[in-house]
């Protein structure tokens, strides 16, 4: 750790050396405390730029909350982030988990492409059954975020008529019914 902290050379040979994991998990630690070391983030987001193509979907989405939560922005970074992102969601190994974790980074302002991606994603989890409830969870959450709530309720239709657990239905009922008490879309009955 004291290496994050010595000069910006030695900090940066040090950063260049880190994994995917490893780089996402320096800028959560750093964006969980509100540090906000800008020659530090640099370094990190150099190197992910770099290393972009070794991320798996979790540290996509951490890491693009982590800048977020920082409010420190570096456009090459965001955009492969972004270029990533969408790569991910239409590799046949995508995971339940890993589409909605870059939905839920999409809809929390992390910047990984905003409302395309969260829609992407509800077009790719079409038709899988394999999602669980934190996964029907976190994707109705991001699609409640979007200003039209149509793929939300599509969701909501998917997870009616599926084979999906009466916990996973619930799970996603309740942040799209949240979303819309917040909005003032839901009457009192």
């Amino acid at each position: 750790m004291r290496a994050l902290y010595a000069t910006p050379i030695t900090r940066q040979i040090v950063i260049m050396g880190f994994s995917s994991q490893e780089l996402c998990n320096t800028v959560w630690a750093f964006a969980t405390f509100g540090c906000p070391d800008a020659p530090l983030l640099q370094s990190i987001a150099s190197a992910a730029s770099r290393r972009i193509l070794d991320f798996a979907p979790q540290g996509l989405a951490g890491t693009a909350w982590s800048f977020a939560a920082l409010a420190f922005e570096d456009r090459p970074l965001l955009a492969a982030l972004s270029a990533r992102a969408v790569d991910t969601l239409q590799r046949p190994e995508r995971t339940p988990q890993g589409l909605a974790t870059i939905a839920w980074a999409a809809a929390s302002g992390a910047a990984v492409g905003g409302p395309f991606t969260v829609a992407a994603v509800a077009r790719s989890a079409k038709g899988t059954s394999a999602f669980g409830a934190a996964e029907v969870g976190m994707l109705a959450w991001s699609l409640s975020r979007m200003p039209d709530l149509s793929l939300a309720w599509s969701l909501l239709d998917v997870a009616d008529t599926a084979p999906f657990a009466a916990a996973t239905r619930h799970a996603a009922f309740g942040a799209v019914l949240s979303e819309c008490e917040q909005r003032g879309a839901v009457s009192e009955q």
